[in-house]
């Protein structure tokens, strides 16, 4: 279970052990103009959380709310850990 925490009115955050995983919600004030794909939260697992490059993730994608994100970002979490197990 991550321990997640809001950071702004639209981006919550979390730590897997080494990883760092972010949620971006929709912009809140709507000066964006709607796309189905930009208006669904985008959740990414990066290896650090200084440097927010979209290429650098490891892990990513979009949910309609804040919660299936969340869940999707914590199960891209454990995929990686098990990989990274495996590797060893």
């Amino acid at each position: 279970m991550l321990k997640w925490e809001q950071v702004r009115d639209d981006t919550h955050r979390a730590r897997c052990g080494h990883l760092y995983v972010r949620v971006e919600e929709p912009d809140p004030s709507g000066r964006e103009p709607a796309d189905p794909e930009t208006s669904q939260c985008a959740w990414f697992v990066e290896p650090d959380d200084e440097d927010k490059s979209y290429r650098r993730a490891l892990a990513s994608g979009h949910e309609p709310t804040v919660d299936a994100a969340k869940t999707s970002a914590a199960k891209a979490c454990r995929e990686l850990i098990v990989a990274m197990i495996a590797s060893i």
